[in-house]
């Protein structure tokens, strides 16, 4: 598994990538952490693109900002 940034991962399928995020629950049978699936990709690049997406989505909804500080950000 690949640590990307903060709590984003990628994980190596047979045929593709999963992009996982990881929670804060613990599987109370095994003792894992427990991971949410957020998509399946054909690629590392594509996966990490991804997570470049969401995290400029979650930014943005966070606040109000101008176009040169989204870019930058």
């Amino acid at each position: 598994m690949i640590h990307v940034i903060d709590d984003f991962y990628i994980k190596g399928g047979q045929l593709d990538f999963a992009l996982l995020r990881k929670t804060n629950s613990i599987n109370k049978k095994t003792g894992e952490t427990i991971y949410k699936v957020l998509g399946y990709y054909s690629s590392v690049f594509n996966a990490v693109e991804g997570v470049r997406k969401i995290m400029s989505r979650e930014l943005i909804a966070e606040k109000d900002m101008e176009l040169y500080e989204a870019v930058t950000a």
